[in-house]
């Protein structure tokens, strides 16, 4: 009996034991840079402005006169818009960045006008017409935080929100230009709408941004993305036609594709 327990003591200690460092083998993230840039190449937006239309009232032979520009709502635009952005890592799954987007879009506006009879009341004329292609720019800084809940040498997942600056400018109807015929005798009465005058408006105001990509690392330090952001602010700006400050809605659902750049000291 002793002869067997010592042969088994011996097979004991005969096997290799695992030591503590191989057992407990915990996984530790890698260092990477903590700046990153990015930019964004190719998308579609579907810009949330929505169809405007705007009168005036003029007094003119005792009676009153109407002029009107209507400004529809902008397709979709397979055109991404300008991005560019960057941030920085404050802790491993945290940063806070800063990006610049731009959207540029043009259009036409419809024109009426109702014009009383110089000499004869209620010989209205009634005409409408269009416009010539008007720009309407809008731009917007937005700053982020982001969480950052996938972070490796090949892969990150972001999630982002956060306040976002608007400033819109557009070329808009001042006033609506037409030619007049009429009968000093009878009370016929007729008008074309020619066009119109145009006239520079612009406003700046707060919105808010949230979103979301996904980045592939070809390399270490370059990688392809995609993802999506939705936008949304209110601009007032003095409406030409009207005179009078009006509130425009701006941003955007964007879908994108585009790069995203590490460098800097490792986290």
């Amino acid at each position: 009996m002793r002869i067997r327990l010592a042969i088994l003591a011996a097979v004991f200690l005969a096997v290799p034991r695992i030591s503590a460092a191989q057992a407990l083998k915990i996984y530790e993230p890698p260092k990477l840079p903590r700046i990153y840039v990015d930019v964004n190449l190719f998308g579609y937006a579907d810009p949330l402005t929505q169809s405007r239309f705007f009168e005036t009232y003029n007094l003119k032979s005792g009676e009153v006169a109407t002029f009107k520009a209507t400004y529809p709502k902008p397709s979709r635009s397979a055109q991404f818009p300008a991005y560019l952005g960057g941030g920085f890592m404050m802790t491993r799954t945290w940063a806070l960045g800063v990006s610049y987007s731009r959207m540029s879009r043009e259009t036409d506006a419809d024109l009426f006008a109702q014009v009383p009879h110089p000499a004869f009341f209620n010989a209205m004329a009634n005409d409408t017409g269009t416009t010539g292609t008007f720009s309407f720019k809008e731009s917007a800084v937005h700053i982020s935080l982001a969480a950052v809940p996938v972070r490796t040498n090949r892969m990150e997942f972001r999630l982002m929100g956060g306040p976002s600056f608007f400033t819109l400018k557009a070329n808009m109807a001042k006033t609506v230009e037409y030619q007049q015929t009429f009968d000093t005798l009878t009370p016929q009465n007729a008008i074309t709408v020619n066009g119109s005058s145009t006239a520079e408006a612009s406003g700046t105001w707060i919105g808010f941004h949230l979103g979301a990509d996904f980045t592939y690392f070809v390399h270490r330090l370059v990688g392809v993305a995609g993802g999506v952001r939705y936008g949304r602010g209110t601009v007032e700006l003095r409406e030409p036609l009207s005179n009078i400050e009006q509130q425009f809605r701006v941003g955007s659902t964007t879908v994108f594709l585009g790069l995203r750049f590490r460098f800097g000291r490792a986290l």
